[in-house]
């Protein structure tokens, strides 16, 4: 089946440009950098001003799938600390209408024999990306909704796996920098 069966799949595009003295609000914004195997959170996400109500299809929902169109593929699911959030440029949604797991689609996503079907019209270009009808085309496995579940789970925990280790090697390099800061350092510090 392909991937436009089973899901709705939007475009990121650059805030709108505000006019002087025209009413704003100020609204976080994912972009390329913000999306790994899991989107940073949303206080660290960058703010932009925006005037009017952009584009719903533009916010992101709980479930959706950040993916990356330009350079490596890269593909995060949206927890509930995301709605509401704008889509960047480079960036494509996919929002899941059907009981696939977005856990899953997101790790099928990763695959490099994907992302090579996805970049495999662009693979001369300067920086190789890939169009929404590329994604929407993409084929996939109809599966039953209990193997669904039960590879969503094992990518589920195993992101959660990954993404804990990163953050204890993080707070490791932190302390030994802070440790060398500490016995090297003789400017009195605040």
């Amino acid at each position: 089946m392909r991937l436009s069966e089973i899901a709705e799949v939007f475009s990121g595009r650059p805030a709108q440009r505000v006019e002087d003295g025209e009413r704003t609000s100020v609204v976080p914004i994912v972009a390329m950098r913000d999306v790994g195997t899991r989107i940073i959170a949303r206080a660290h996400l960058e703010t932009v001003p925006v005037g009017g109500e952009p584009d719903p299809r533009r916010r992101i929902q709980a479930g959706d799938i950040v993916v990356t169109s330009r350079g490596r593929v890269r593909a995060a699911v949206a927890y509930e600390e995301h709605a509401g959030v704008l889509l960047g440029p480079n960036l494509m949604m996919i929002r899941p209408q059907s009981d696939y797991p977005s856990a899953l689609l997101a790790a099928f996503l990763r695959h490099p024999a994907v992302e090579a079907r996805l970049l495999q019209d662009t693979m001369t270009a300067g920086t190789p990306g890939f169009s929404m009808e590329n994604l929407r085309s993409l084929e996939l496995k109809d599966i039953t909704a209990e193997q669904a579940d039960r590879l969503a789970e094992l990518m589920d925990e195993t992101d959660t796996y990954v993404w804990e280790v990163q953050a204890g090697a993080n707070r490791l390099t932190a302390a030994a920098i802070e440790t060398v800061f500490t016995n090297l350092n003789v400017e009195p510090t605040a």
